[in-house]
Formats: C-alpha cells, structure tokens, sequence
C-alpha cells in the first residue's frame, strides 16, 4: 500500500486571482476558440460540451446547443435517422459540434451510415465510465483506422500517463474525470476517483506536451466551476446543470407544487433498466443516481446564463480570447468560496 501526499485540489478548493483589465464591456470578450490539429478538420465552438446522458442530449437539445456555438455530445442510443434529422437542420459550422457517442463494444455500423450520407461524422465520443480498460485503446485504434479526419473524444481517466498513452493510440480529446458527476455514485461504490482541479493539471500538462486536448468530464455546479474548468482544461462537460431545461426529455412531476424533472445517472439502476435491459448484477452494481431536480426554465437562458459567467471571469482576469484564458488563470486556494450569511434565505422576483 501506499499514499500519495500531495495535496489534491477540487473546484470548491480554488478561486481565481483577478488582474487588471482593460475591458468597457462583457461583450468584448471572445468565447469562441478553433481547435485545429494536423490530419483533423479544424472548428470552432464555445468549448463547453453537453454530457451524453439521457433526458439532456437529444436532437432537440442538441439543435439549440450547437446553434448557440457549444458543442453537444449525443447520448448513444439515438437512432441513425434521429441523427441524420438533426444534422440536416444545421449548417456545415454547427454540425461540426455534434459529437456521436459509441460505446467500446458497439459497431460502427451508424457511423459508416453517416458518412455514406455526407454527415461526416466530424466528432466521435468514445462513450466509457473507465478510460483504463484495454478495450478502448482497441476502440481508438479501430475508429481511426476508418475515420482519419474525426476528432476523437475518449476517456475518462485522471491521471497524465494514460491521457498519453491514449492520445498515442490516436485520440485527440482525452475525457478527464472520474466519479466527479453530480449523478455519479463510482467514488461510493468502488473508492476511486481524484479532484477535478488538481487531476486536470496533470492530465492537460501531460497532453499539451504531444498536442492533444483535455475536456473536464462532471463536477460544475455553477458558472463559476466551469470558469474554473476551462482555467485547468481546453474543453467542459456537464449535465446535471441542462437536467431541469424545458427541453430535457426527462418525465416531469409535481413535488410541493414545484415542477420537477427525472435525471439519472448513466449507469444507476433506472437507465440500465430503460436502456439496457437491467443489470447483469451477478457481476455488477449501479453507480449512478437517480433524481428529481427543479425546472429552471428555457435551455437557451440555461446557456445564457453560463456564457454570461463565463465573459464576466474573463473581464475579471483581463482575458479577451478564450485560446488564452489558461495563461491568465491563476488559483487561490481556499478553505471556503462564499460568505454563507444569506446562503440559504428565500429570494424573491421583481
């Protein structure tokens, strides 16, 4: 046995410094980065990617993601024709940002349909809870081999050796985060996981190194966590924070005369059981949730919301492009982020 002693950092850990700035107005800021790299057809998109999770990545959402310049990484289970639907809505730009998810033991049948069609497919999310497994270096290896332009999303892991050896293997995005998710039970159930701010340091020095790229994989909460996100990493996934859209697909029920949607983790009982066919559970348990979370209202103010945080940090660091914002991100570590007084009084509307 042994323990790593340095200390491991969490988004609730850190605060960023603020600089001068030179700023008149949020609008000013460049949100937008083109990601480009030998072999791959450049884009460019807000760096912030809806997680591939039911209810939440559908073609209905996705539609409104893309066309609002982030990117959307499709829950795995959508059908061929729903895809080349959704695609046929969208712009060469904004179909660039759709990211169809396969799993390590699914054919690539869908994805051949696709580009026989002309829709690319411009981004492959290779979608694993545990980037570790020799399967998905196969999975790389194979989807490369077919589809040499792509990008390439795979993981997750936290740790820089296997963002590496993954990149190596062809992967150009290495999905970094394990246990991290607001949906997620893996920490609960098997103990492994590392804290986001610390485990995206690593695995960003070690892919920047051979000119890869690292998405942080769960843990925002708030705007604020995914300002700290792209502090640490090139690109942010989340979920749980689009889960009460009035888009999201999740049923919707009265709790307290609150409106309500059903949001479940990808590998709690409940999508296993609607999407899968149950647990094999001689040889497994589930670690993911299952809950209701509060409807916040239209996905596109959801967005709002989140970019208007965004190009706030930004005038605060004295950042005008997002391809720079690494640079000027520098951390205070801390033993708390807000003063609680009012944390939890009852608000009002005007």
């Amino acid at each position: 046995m042994r323990v790593i002693e340095e200390e491991q950092l969490d988004f609730s850990d850190v605060l960023i410094r603020p600089a001068r700035s030179d700023f008149r107005s949020r609008s000013e800021v460049n949100i937008f980065r083109e990601f480009s790299k030998k072999g791959r057809k450049t884009f460019s998109c807000i760096p912030v990617c809806c997680a591939n999770m039911w209810s939440i990545s559908t073609p209905k959402t996705a539609e409104i993601f893309v066309k609002k310049g982030l990117l959307c990484a499709m829950e795995k289970h959508i059908e061929y024709n729903d895809l080349v639907d959704l695609y046929s809505k969208l712009s060469l730009e904004e179909a660039q940002r759709v990211a169809v998810s396969i799993g390590t033991k699914d054919s690539l049948e869908t994805l051949k349909r696709l580009r026989y069609a002309g829709y690319g497919p411009y981004i492959i999310n290779i979608d694993i809870a545990n980037g570790y497994l020799a399967m998905l270096q196969e999975k790389i290896r194979e989807i490369r081999a077919l589809f040499p332009e792509a990008w390439i999303i795979a993981g997750t892991v936290v740790t820089g050796d296997i963002v590496t050896d993954l990149l190596n293997y062809g992967a150009d995005i290495i999905r970094a985060g394990i246990g991290s998710g607001s949906q997620c039970r893996t920490r609960i159930q098997t103990g492994v996981g590392r804290p986001m701010v610390s485990m995206l340091q690593d695995c960003s020095d070690a892919a920047h190194q051979i000119h890869g790229y690292v998405m942080s994989d769960g843990g925002c909460t708030c705007p604020g966590d995914i300002c700290k996100a792209l502090g640490c990493a090139d690109f942010v996934m989340c979920g749980s924070m689009f889960a009460g859209a009035e888009e999201a697909s999740g049923d919707e029920v009265e709790v307290d005369g609150k409106r309500m949607k059903k949001f479940a983790g990808m590998s709690s009982a409940f999508i296993q059981d609607k999407l899968f066919g149950g647990f094999k559970k001689q040889y497994r348990s589930s670690e993911g949730r299952q809950v209701l979370v509060e409807v916040k209202g239209p996905l596109e103010e959801i967005i709002d919301d989140i970019l208007g945080g965004i190009r706030s940090c930004f005038t605060y660091v004295g950042c005008h492009q997002m391809k720079h914002f690494q640079k000027h991100c520098v951390f205070y570590k801390v033993r708390h982020q807000i003063t609680a007084t009012y944390e939890n009084a009852p608000t009002f509307k005007s």
